[in-house]
C-alpha cells in the first residue's frame, strides 16, 4: 500500500568503487557464479482494512562468466502480495579475476504492475574472490503502511576446470637414423581457450609430461615396438580436465 515514506537498511559489504568491468586477464578463466535465496514480500492491507498477505518465492540460478565472451550478467526475481510489487535485481561482473556483484530492489504499489517504482535500495558492489561464498540481506519497509520486502541470498564463486582436449591420435614414428631412438607422435586438439598447460600420461608406465598451453602435440621417447597407449588432459587452476579416452599404436 503507498503510504508515508521510506524506512530501510542493508545488511552488505560497504560500498567499493566500481572498477572497469572487462579488464583483460591473462587467460580467459570461466567462472561459474551460483545465486541462492528467497525474496518475501509483505502486503499488511494498509488503511483499506484489507487481509494481510505474504508471499515468498526462491531462486537458484547459476551463470558461466569469461573476459573473452560473457563478461557480465544479471537476473531480476519477482514476487507479488496484495497489490504489493517486489522486484530485486542482482548484477553480477568480472573485475580481474575477482567478481562483483551489484543488487538492488524496488516495491511497487498498483495492483501488481510495473508502472514505476514507488521504493527502493541498493547496495554494492560487493567483491567475491575465488573459491568463496558471501551471504546477503537486503530489506526494504514502506512506513506507515509497514508494507515490506526482505531477500537473503548467498554467492558463490568457483572456477571451472578448462575443457578437456579432443580428438586425440597417436602415430608411431620410424626409428631415428642417427640415433635409433624412437617415438609415438601424440597429437590432439585444444578446445579450451584457458589452459595452463597439457599433461600427457602413457597408460602402459603410468608416466606423465606436462607441456605450455596452446601445444598439440608431443613426441614420446618409447623403448621396443610394443604397443603404447596414452591419454592428455588439459590443465587448470587449480583443477584439470577429465583424461581423454587412451589412444594406442
Amino acid at each position: 500500500m503507498r503510504l508515508g515514506r521510506l524506512a530501510m537498511t542493508a545488511v552488505l559489504l560497504a560500498p567499493i568503487p566500481f572498477l572497469g568491468m572487462t579488464e583483460p586477464a591473462e587467460a580467459f578463466t570461466t567462472h561459474i557464479v551460483r545465486v541462492s535465496g528467497s525474496l518475501r514480500v509483505v502486503d499488511t492491507g494498509g488503511d483499506f482494512s484489507l487481509p494481510a498477505e505474504t508471499r515468498t518465492r526462491t531462486f537458484h540460478r547459476s551463470f558461466r562468466l569469461t573476459h573473452h565472451t560473457i563478461p557480465a550478467r544479471h537476473f531480476v526475481v519477482r514476487e507479488c502480495a496484495g497489490d504489493t510489487l517486489a522486484e530485486l535485481t542482482i548484477d553480477l561482473y568480472i573485475h580481474d579475476e575477482d567478481v562483483l556483484a551489484r543488487m538492488r530492489m524496488g516495491l511497487h504499489q498498483s495492483a501488481c504492475e510495473q508502472t514505476g517504482v514507488e521504493e527502493r535500495v541498493s547496495a554494492g558492489p560487493a567483491v567475491i574472490a575465488r573459491d568463496e561464498t558471501q551471504r546477503f540481506t537486503l530489506p526494504l519497509v514502506q512506513k506507515p503502511s509497514f508494507d515490506n520486502a526482505l531477500a537473503w541470498f548467498s554467492v558463490r564463486h568457483d572456477v571451472a576446470p578448462p575443457l578437456a582436449p579432443s580428438g586425440l591420435n597417436v602415430t608411431r614414428e620410424p626409428p631415428d637414423r642417427r640415433t635409433g631412438l624412437r617415438h609415438m607422435l601424440v597429437e590432439w586438439q585444444d578446445d579450451s581457450a584457458d589452459e595452463k598447460g597439457f599433461e600427457i600420461r602413457n597408460t602402459d608406465t603410468n608416466q606423465t609430461r606436462r607441456v605450455n598451453p596452446d601445444r598439440t602435440s608431443y613426441e614420446w621417447a618409447v623403448l621396443g615396438r610394443e604397443q603404447q597407449c596414452f591419454q592428455v588432459r588439459a590443465l587448470g587452476d587449480p583443477d584439470p580436465s577429465d583424461w581423454t579416452p587412451p589412444e594406442c599404436a
